[in-house]
C-alpha cells in the first residue's frame, strides 16, 4: 500500500529541512505501511530504499556467530534508514528490521541519491543525523556492557519514547524523556 505525500510529514528529521528540500522528498517518495518483523535488509546487502519512519520503529541489529541478536540502535519519527547513502556506501553494516509496524515514507536509493548530491542542506543535516546515529550505537554498546539491566531498561524506554513523533509543539525537540513516566525512570535509574 502507498500513496503521495503532501508537504506534511510527521518525521522531525524531514520537517528540519528548508521547505522546497523537504518537498522534493514528498514528490519522489510513497506513503507504505512496514508490518512488525519485516526484514528491510540483511547485513551485507545492497539496500534497496531510504526510510523516513512515521509512526514505526526501525532497529539495527547486529548478528555474530551463534549469538542472539544484538539491537545496537533503533529509528523513529526522529530519523531515518539509510543515513549511510551519505557515506556512498552499497551495502547494509547491520541487519535492518521493523521493531513496531506502521508507516513510513519511502524513497528508492538512486532517487535519495541523487537528491542527496543537489542539495547542500540535505547532505548537512543526513550527515549530523549520522554522527548521532553512531554516538548513540556507542552508547548503547557502553551501556549494555557496563549498566545493570535496571539502567539498561530505563535508557531502551527513553530512546523508544524519543522515537515517538511529539504532538505538543510546547515539547522542544531532541529533548529525552518527554513523558513524566521517562522522567521518573531517568531520576531513578541515573545514579546507577
Amino acid at each position: 500500500m502507498s500513496a503521495k505525500r503532501s508537504a506534511v510529514s510527521v518525521n522531525r528529521l524531514l520537517d528540519s529541512l528548508p521547505a522546497a528540500v523537504k518537498q522534493r522528498i514528498l514528490d519522489n517518495s510513497d506513503n507504505v505501511k512496514l508490518n512488525f518483523g519485516e526484514l528491510l535488509c540483511e547485513y551485507g546487502e545492497e539496500p534497496q530504499h531510504v526510510y523516513f519512519p512515521l509512526s514505526c520503529q526501525l532497529s539495527l541489529v547486529i548478528c555474530i556467530d551463534d549469538h542472539a541478536p544484538f539491537k545496537l540502535a533503533m529509528i523513529g519519527a526522529d530519523g531515518m534508514l539509510g543515513a549511510h547513502e551519505v557515506l556512498d556506501v552499497n551495502e547494509a553494516a547491520m541487519r535492518e528490521i521493523v521493531r513496531e509496524e506502521g508507516y513510513a515514507i519511502k524513497l528508492t536509493r538512486p532517487t535519495f541519491r541523487d537528491l542527496l548530491q543537489n542539495s547542500s542542506p540535505l547532505q548537512v543535516t543526513v550527515k549530523r543525523y549520522l554522527f548521532g546515529l553512531m554516538s548513540q550505537a556507542n552508547r548503547t554498546t557502553g551501556c549494555n556492557q557496563f549498566h545493570r539491566v535496571s539502567s539498561r531498561l530505563a535508557r531502551w524506554l527513553l530512546l523508544t519514547n524519543d522515537c515517538h513523533l511529539v504532538t505538543d509543539p510546547a515539547t522542544p525537540v531532541g529533548n529525552p524523556g518527554r513523558s513524566a513516566q521517562c522522567h521518573q525512570y531517568r531520576s531513578q535509574f541515573s545514579a546507577e
